[in-house]
């Protein structure tokens, strides 16, 4: 993933999801505007299986992700 952290929770998933930071590279790369109209979907996560790649579940975070 270009944009965006991840983080493993110890339970054989990755958590693929956009911090502060990753929202600035944003901000750097496609322009403060851009990464606006599109903040609501940032507060996105992906868990991702480690062992076959596989798409688990997607949701949209209501806090902070722990890592």
């Amino acid at each position: 993933m270009d944009f965006g952290e991840e983080t493993h929770d110890h339970q054989g998933a990755i958590i693929y999801f956009f911090n502060r930071d990753s929202r600035r590279k944003l901000e750097r790369n496609f322009g403060r505007e851009s990464v606006r109209r599109f903040h609501e979907w940032l507060d996105a996560y992906a868990v991702v299986s480690v062992k076959d790649g596989a798409l688990i579940t997607v949701g949209k975070r209501y806090k902070k992700i722990h890592h």
